[in-house]
């Protein structure tokens, strides 16, 4: 894949990773609930399915939304059985499942309580395979102790996540690493960023989280027509959607759903 030429800086046209141990049969996390907290778009999903990743490959997967509509959780679903180890020829299932709880700020505080006990009493029920509980949230901060020490009770791993930088090489990087994936997933398209760019990116950045951020490029990506990602896309990318259909998009996100 050919290296992408950014203003002031050049970076390799392929993304990061981020490596994850595997120094036990089911991953460095095996048998822990996992809260993951943090704002929009630092990465929650991402630590999740690196930890899936990690797990042993046989655990059965489940997904509830509390933000998103059934289609797209079907879709997020598929993505992270797919992201998994391939399962080995007549491997048996191990009877363990695990059920990721996403935008679980969505709920009030006492709706939160209570999808807390449900999920206890589902762990405790007699007879029943284990189940591994893995959720995310926006605003942990924001509980009162007593919701706080409730959900310590169950999840046992709490991982905190800070916001993204919004530094100049930091938004450099992002769009980099955003437009090698886009070339990666769709074929070479985007060699190259013109300057004015990364500095509208990073106006952008001080009131938009990373989900809008990418969005804003992956639509001026699709709308370049150059082998170089301009102004004339990004400003595009940016203008604002009007009518009914995003007022019914939005209120088809708040149907929630078990997908699995």
């Amino acid at each position: 894949m050919a290296v992408l030429d950014l203003p002031g800086n050049e970076l390799s046209g392929k993304g990061s990773t981020w490596p994850i141990s595997a120094n036990s049969g089911r991953g460095p996390w095996a048998g822990a609930n996992l809260l993951v907290v943090g704002p929009a778009g630092s990465g929650k999903l991402s630590l999740v399915r690196a930890v899936l990743q990690a797990l042993d490959h046989r655990i059965r997967l489940s997904l509830l939304d509390f933000e998103t509509e059934p289609r797209i959780q079907r879709v997020l679903l598929d993505q992270l059985r797919a992201a998994r180890p391939a399962e080995p020829p007549g491997a048996i299932s191990s009877g363990v499942d695990a059920l990721i709880l996403r935008h679980i700020h969505r709920l009030p505080p006492r709706r939160m309580t209570e999808l807390i006990n449900v999920c206890r009493t589902i762990a405790l029920t007699n007879g029943h395979p284990p189940i591994l509980f893995h959720a995310t949230s926006h605003r942990y901060s924001e509980y009162s102790q007593t919701l706080k020490n409730e959900l310590s009770s169950f999840f046992n791993c709490l991982i905190q996540l800070s916001g993204f930088p919004r530094t100049e090489n930091r938004i450099r990087q992002f769009v980099a690493d955003v437009l090698a994936d886009l070339n990666h997933r769709y074929g070479q398209h985007i060699l190259g960023v013109d300057p004015p760019v990364v500095n509208l990116v990073q106006q952008i950045a001080e009131r938009a989280n990373l989900y809008e951020l990418r969005n804003v490029i992956e639509r001026a990506y699709f709308r370049e027509e150059s082998s170089r990602l301009s102004m004339e896309s990004i400003t595009a990318a940016c203008a604002p959607k009007r009518g009914r259909g995003s007022q019914r998009g939005a209120r088809n996100s708040r149907r929630r759903t078990l997908v699995h």
